[in-house]
């Protein structure tokens, strides 16, 4: 049971999952897994073909509370999925550095 509910955002590409190979990154899955014991995991992409089926592939589907398939990550899509966590201790994962 989780105790202290707090959310993980996720992004796709290059952060869990190399696009080059094909394949999620070493101990990707094992590291979701473990998160999804004890917060909300989310996972944001952009919208491409077959992406819920590559997630189903993958085996990660379900360590997701939700997936959000977008055109555009934007900062209101972010303050919108965090909008009933405490922003201070949730937190967003990605390979973009700003």
């Amino acid at each position: 049971m989780k105790t202290h509910i707090q959310a993980i955002l996720i992004d796709f590409n290059r952060t869990i999952y190399n696009p080059d190979t094909k394949q999620l990154y070493p101990n990707a899955l094992e590291t979701l897994i473990y998160l999804q014991k004890s917060y909300d995991v989310y996972l944001i992409s952009k919208n491409e073909a077959d992406r819920m089926e590559k997630l189903k592939t993958l085996g990660i589907k379900d360590l997701f509370v939700k997936t959000y398939f977008v055109e555009e990550k934007t900062e209101k899509l972010f303050e919108e999925i965090l909008r009933t966590y405490d922003k201070k201790i949730s937190y967003i994962i990605g390979d973009l550095v700003t």
